[in-house]
């Protein structure tokens, strides 16, 4: 299976594609070019359709299922039907704390069907840097990088403490934000993750 592959590597869990086969990166493309079109969306309206993400996902498990047959390499339905759960448990508890939109959380779920526990779990971690750096240069730019710390501090205590305080406050706690204009298209750079995670095996 793919995950045993990228656990034997010496490189770093962020390269989990690593020795992953030729026709196997090759199937890839759908991911990237649907994730494309996500982004562009996301940008343009902060809005990922829903036929969009289920698309993903649909052909994500279709690919699992006939790519062992097809010679695509070995990562099957079960290595995709993992990494779906790990995309819910990445994703959905930011949507419930208000930290991402329900179109997020859904783009975590279906790229897990492509990636993987192990892909899926290096794109969060990359995402959450490009998407800091993303947040970060915006901010700077408007001089609101005070806000921002405030933001980051309330969603921070709101996750450690959610279960003192329950579901329903940190929800609050998050609709409190004071604004900073725009909110970030985090499928920009969820499109950036996933490339970097896979580029050290196509390199």
């Amino acid at each position: 299976m793919l995950t045993t592959v990228a656990a034997s590597t010496e490189l770093s869990w962020l390269a989990p594609l690593q020795g992953a086969s030729p026709g196997f990166l090759f199937s890839l493309v759908p991911l990237f070019g649907l994730l494309g079109w996500a982004a562009w969306q996301d940008w343009n309206t902060r809005k990922i359709p829903n036929w969009l993400t289920f698309s993903l996902l649909g052909v994500g498990l279709l690919r699992a299922l006939a790519g062992p047959l097809v010679g695509l390499g070995d990562f099957g339905i079960t290595d995709a039907l993992v990494g779906c759960g790990a995309g819910f448990v990445l994703g959905v508890p930011l949507f419930a704390i208000g930290a991402r939109g329900a179109g997020d959380a859904k783009l975590y779920i279906a790229c897990g069907a492509w990636l993987g526990w192990s892909g899926i779990l290096a794109v969060f971690a990359l995402e959450a840097i490009v998407g800091l750096i993303m947040v970060v240069t915006q901010c700077a730019l408007r001089g609101r990088l005070r806000e921002l710390l405030g933001n980051t501090g309330v969603l921070v205590m709101s996750v450690i403490y959610v279960r003192r305080i329950g579901v329903e406050q940190a929800q609050a706690n998050a609709r409190s934000f004071t604004s900073i204009d725009n909110r970030l298209p985090h499928a920009v750079p969820f499109l950036a993750a996933a490339l970097l995670a896979v580029a050290p095996a196509i390199l």
